[in-house]
């Protein structure tokens, strides 16, 4: 995106005309997000805000989370921490193993359970298909009322580290600003 059509997106995003960007998570679908497709999500830094646009993770009671698509704004001195980590179903894995013993126990029960073996090779194929597939890494920005979150399997560790430091640095500035010398 060319700079002059970057800096009319961002004032479409920005509350405040004297907000700059200072980094965004999700730069190849940042144009598609603000063109109005949530079905990703991007992750926008500015001088005084946190930005996310489309598609939001909550964590529910239990720690699971459920997705919606949206906005969310926090201000970064509101922002308390940041981290990443893996969700894996683990669930699944278990329908795996059932399945493995299903067919271990078939194999060796005579020709009648001998049909019953694809079966359970079926139920291992299947359930380690759906927990690759299900399995997701998100990106979570914290702050006293909740947490962003956002789904960061498609980015580096390099892109979500720098993106961690990119908030810690803007808070640290924020902070510091506003925090009075105590030296004359």
């Amino acid at each position: 995106m060319p700079p002059e059509e970057s800096s009319k997106a961002f004032e479409k995003v920005f509350f405040s005309p004297d907000e700059r960007p200072i980094a965004v998570l999700g730069q190849g679908y940042l144009t598609s997000v603000l063109n109005g497709d949530l079905s990703t999500s991007v992750l926008i830094l500015s001088t005084h805000r946190l930005y996310q646009r489309g598609k939001i993770f909550d964590r529910q009671l239990g720690g699971r989370y459920t997705s919606t698509t949206g906005s969310r704004v926090v201000a970064v001195s509101d922002v308390t921490g940041t981290a990443y980590h893996e969700v894996n179903n683990v669930g699944i894995l278990l329908l795996a193993a059932i399945g493995l013993v299903i067919s271990l126990v078939c194999c060796n029960g005579g020709r009648f359970w001998f049909q019953f073996v694809p079966l359970g090779w079926f139920f291992i194929i299947m359930s380690l298909v759906i927990y690759f597939a299900s399995r997701s890494r998100l990106f979570v920005v914290e702050y006293p009322g909740g947490a962003i979150a956002t789904n960061a399997r498609w980015y580096s560790q390099q892109e979500l580290e720098a993106f961690q430091k990119a908030i810690a640095l803007s808070k640290e500035v924020r902070t510091n600003a506003q925090t009075p010398s105590l030296h004359p």
